[in-house]
């Protein structure tokens, strides 16, 4: 069975890592291997214990354990009917960490899939259908939350992490001038007149997100981003963000259900969406000083194309 790339690493971190799972699982660990190629904010292990394998993410000295409960709860909704996304079997703190760990799925991240790709998008597609359906109580980062005060725009979580030009890191720095800034924040403006009542989104689906098992089977990873929202349209932004071949594309409707012209039929809507990932991504990688220098100007040149597209 074909499975991850690993290399492993006896530091300190890694002793860290098998004192949470002796904590969290009520055994050890006889194996923890770091996974390579980490995001920015979470470091994740694979790990190995007497019972099973196990993925444990890793937020050293910093306490965000809201987005680990958020998971947690997307993946309780999902497995009622469908175990196409791992279970979480535990979140907690360690000291000034917390921690989150899931059953490992056994087998390729699909961006280093060799096999049918459209299969594995069509998969996505069907899978997306049903988390499409569950209604969140909230927007945004509020999904399993009271929603907000109904006077306060849904999308204003976007506008007040962006901020003002003049404050703006991204303008400070000369990654982006004021008024290309300004210009953003007015081509997001119609965002707010939408209406809708918000259901689960995932918000990051792309094939670093999708592990695919050696029969074939997909499963969808990584619930972070998730977000209450007008999924559909969010998540097919996400798609056109990441540059998902057309095929690909057409694959995922084919198994949402959608027609083939969906993505023309609501063009407009979409571009906006998608500004507002790349905009707001962009924007906070500099705020937080990632350290992946490639990933933000990335973002930024999506930014910059995007912005071509509306007459702002």
């Amino acid at each position: 069975m074909t499975t991850f790339p690993t290399t492993e690493r006896r530091d300190t971190k890694s002793a860290t890592v098998g004192e949470i799972v002796k904590q969290a699982l009520g055994e050890p660990a006889s194996s923890i291997f770091q996974v390579p190629e980490q995001g920015n904010v979470n470091t994740s292990y694979f790990v190995d214990t007497r019972s099973g394998s196990f993925v444990v993410r890793v937020r050293f000295d910093r306490d965000e354990m809201r987005q680990f409960e958020v998971e947690k709860r997307c993946a309780e909704l999902i497995r009622v009917e469908h175990d196409w996304t791992p279970a979480i079997v535990a979140i907690g703190r360690y000291g000034p960490h917390c921690y989150s760990i899931q059953e490992r799925v056994r087998g390729i991240v699909a961006s280093d899939y060799q096999g049918n790709l459209l299969d594995i998008w069509e998969q996505v597609g069907r899978y997306s259908r049903h988390f499409h359906r569950i209604r969140t109580a909230g927007y945004l980062s509020d999904l399993f939350t009271a929603p907000r005060d109904p006077s306060r725009p849904w999308c204003q979580h976007y506008f007040d992490g962006l901020g003002r030009p003049e404050d703006a890191k991204l303008v400070k720095l000369g990654r982006m001038t004021p008024g290309d800034f300004e210009r953003g924040l007015i081509a997001l403006e119609p965002l707010k007149q939408l209406t809708f009542e918000p259901t689960l989104a995932h918000g990051n689906l792309t094939l670093k997100n999708i592990v695919v098992e050696a029969s074939g089977k997909a499963h969808i990873i990584d619930w972070g981003t998730c977000q209450g929202h007008l999924a559909t349209e969010l998540d097919i932004s996400e798609l056109l963000v990441f540059q998902t071949p057309r095929e690909s594309l057409m694959a995922y409707l084919r198994g949402h259900g959608l027609p083939v012209d969906y993505i023309e039929q609501n063009s407009e809507l979409l571009d906006r969406l998608r500004l507002a990932r790349l905009f707001t991504t962009a924007n906070w990688l500099c705020e937080i000083d990632s350290p992946r220098g490639e990933d933000l100007s990335n973002y930024l040149a999506g930014t910059s194309a995007a912005l071509k597209r509306f007459n702002v």
